[in-house]
C-alpha cells in the first residue's frame, strides 16, 4: 500500500504546472453540443484566410473538441504550432515535435491512432482511460488539424460531419 502512495506522489510531482493546469480543466470542461454552432463558424471567415490567420480558425475549434492541434507540413513530417485541450490554447512550435501522417486528399476526414500521437505530442496524460477517438483533416496542402475527442457514436460522425463542412466552406490560401 505504501509503495502505491509513493507511485502517485511520484506521478504528481512529475507533472508540470501546465499539465496539473490541463488535469484540473479536463474535470470543469464541458463541449459545447451544438453541432449548429461549429457549422456557423465558417460565417466569420467570409474571405480568404491566409497563412498567419489559419491559427485563429484553429483556436475557434475549441469549445467542440477536448484537444486539437494545428500541423504544420515541412518536407514529408508536420510540427505541431498551436494546441488546444479542455478550452486552453498554447503555442507548442517550440517543442520540435515531428509526426507522419498519411497523405489525404484537401478536407478529407482521416481516423488516428489517438493513443499514439498523444503520446509523441506529450498529451497523453490526457488519455489515461484511452477512451479517446482522433481525427485528422488536411485544411491546406500545408496545414492540417488533428483533434481528439471522447464522443461516442452516432454524435461523433455528426460532430465530424459539421466540422468538415464547417473548413469546407472556409477558403485557406495554400
Amino acid at each position: 500500500m505504501i509503495k502505491k502512495w509513493n507511485e502517485k506522489l511520484e506521478k504528481m510531482f512529475e507533472s508540470t504546472n501546465q499539465d496539473l493546469t490541463l488535469i484540473e480543466s479536463s474535470q470543469t470542461f464541458e463541449l459545447n453540443p451544438d453541432n449548429v454552432y461549429l457549422e456557423n463558424l465558417s460565417y466569420i471567415y467570409t474571405s480568404a484566410v491566409e497563412k498567419n490567420n489559419i491559427q485563429a480558425v484553429f483556436t475557434q475549434l475549441s469549445p467542440f473538441f477536448e484537444l486539437g492541434f494545428l500541423l504544420e507540413k515541412q518536407k514529408n513530417v508536420y510540427t505541431p504550432t498551436h494546441a488546444f485541450a479542455y478550452g486552453n490554447i498554447s503555442n507548442i512550435a517550440d517543442k520540435k515535435i515531428l509526426l507522419k501522417l498519411p497523405r489525404t486528399d484537401v478536407f478529407v476526414v482521416v481516423r488516428a491512432a489517438a493513443s499514439a500521437i498523444l503520446k509523441k505530442v506529450n498529451y497523453d496524460f490526457l488519455n489515461r482511460d484511452k477512451k479517446m477517438s482522433a481525427f485528422v483533416v488536411a485544411i491546406s496542402p500545408n496545414y492540417s488539424i488533428l483533434v481528439a475527442t471522447k464522443i461516442a457514436e452516432p454524435w461523433l460522425k455528426l460532430r465530424l460531419e459539421s466540422l468538415q463542412k464547417t473548413l469546407m466552406k472556409i477558403n485557406f490560401e495554400s
